[in-house]
């Protein structure tokens, strides 16, 4: 009960945290978004190793996007801290075959298939997920066993 209140005030920061304006840097967005995933593994025991490039900003990044973004990557750690049984995750960022590339890892139980919930947990964490990186134009993928890593690949030229 008391981690759950504690996800919802997480859950109230980001939302104030959100009116705040983006200034096209996404490691800056990232970086301010770190504080808040931390909290939200710490609070289950599992370490965040962090690694963010320098980042472009994407073409027409609009507030709304920023928003899912960093929606999916609070889902993403919400689920390692319900469903992983992780000790560490991993937020990398950086450039790649002309995209960004987002990667959220982690050393726990894995996902059983990538196309369903986690390991015998029911629930719309994933689809969700794949639902905000539609809206950000962006591919998703996850692979998993052991542990599981989520990769984002936003491109940095619509087309």
């Amino acid at each position: 009960m008391q981690s759950e209140v504690r996800l919802a005030i997480d859950d109230l920061r980001d939302v104030v945290d959100a009116m705040a304006s983006f200034d096209g840097n996404l490691a800056t967005m990232l970086g301010e978004l770190r504080p808040q995933l931390e909290r939200r593994l710490a609070l289950v025991g599992v370490s965040l190793d962090w690694s963010v490039d320098e980042l472009p900003a994407p073409e027409d990044f609009s507030p709304a996007r920023v928003q899912h973004l960093r929606r999916l990557l609070l889902e993403g750690a919400t689920n390692i801290a319900r469903h992983a049984r992780a000790q560490r995750a991993e937020l990398s960022a950086r450039v790649h075959d002309g995209a960004i590339e987002v990667r959220l890892r982690d050393d726990g139980i894995g996902i059983d298939r990538p196309d369903q919930s986690p390991v015998g947990t029911p629930g719309n964490g994933l689809r969700n997920m794949r639902w905000r990186a539609q809206a950000l134009g962006a591919d998703i993928q996850f692979h998993g066993s052991p542990g599981t890593t989520m990769t984002l690949r936003l491109p940095l030229a619509r087309g």
